[in-house]
This record gives C-alpha cells, structure tokens and sequence, in this order.
C-alpha cells in the first residue's frame, strides 16, 4: 500500500506532492483545523489536522498529525470499524 506521505500519490503514483502543514477552516473564522470534540458551540480541540497532495492527479489526504494523542473513544460518535 502507498503511501502519500512518503512522496508517492497512492492513485497514479505521482510524485510531485505537496505538504500542508496546517489546514486552515475559514468558515470558522480562520482557525486552524482540529479534531472536534462536542457539539457545535461547546467545540474543543483533540488535534491538529494536516494534508498532502497529488499535483498530479489532485488525490488530497488530510491526517491527524498525532493520533496516539487523541483519545478516540471519549470523541461523540466514535466507533471502531473493525476490532481494534
């Protein structure tokens, strides 16, 4: 499997990738764009999000920058999908 952080496109096998450090939410003011937690108007963060692109093909893939920061299973409507 591909991956796109390691400067492969996982759909045409490009390789001009880009990095977006960090994604910003500009219906939310300009803010950074995190993990939620909550329900809208009592929002909190649990993590920063980035993404990385194909300039190739257009294949975009945001990740969680620290996921075993996040505590997964205290965010509302989260389930595992398989046994994890």
């Amino acid at each position: 499997m591909h991956d796109i952080r390691k400067g492969t496109c996982p759909k045409c096998n490009g390789v001009a990738i880009g990095h977006l450090p960090v994604l910003v939410d500009w219906d939310r003011g300009a803010h950074k764009r995190r993990l939620a937690k909550g329900k809208i108007g009592r929002m909190s963060a649990y993590g920063e999000v980035e993404a990385y692109v194909c300039t190739e093909c257009g294949y975009f893939e945001e990740f969680v920058r620290d996921p075993k920061s996040v505590p997964w299973t205290n965010m509302d409507g989260f389930t595992w999908v398989n046994d994890s």
